[in-house]
């Protein structure tokens, strides 16, 4: 697994098997830091 470092960005295709079109999807992400002093909240993605 790679790292992205602050201020970079990388670009890609996330694949997902039989989901219905027609029905919302949420899509979270852990959020990760060596730092403990800081206080990550996960990605969250609601596609409609």
């Amino acid at each position: 697994m790679g790292d992205i470092l602050d201020g970079a960005t990388k670009d890609g295709i996330i694949r997902f098997k039989g989901l219905d079109p027609d029905k919302p999807v949420k899509i979270q992400i852990e959020a990760y830091s060596d730092n403990w002093e800081i206080d990550m909240e996960d990605y969250v993605f609601e596609i409609e």
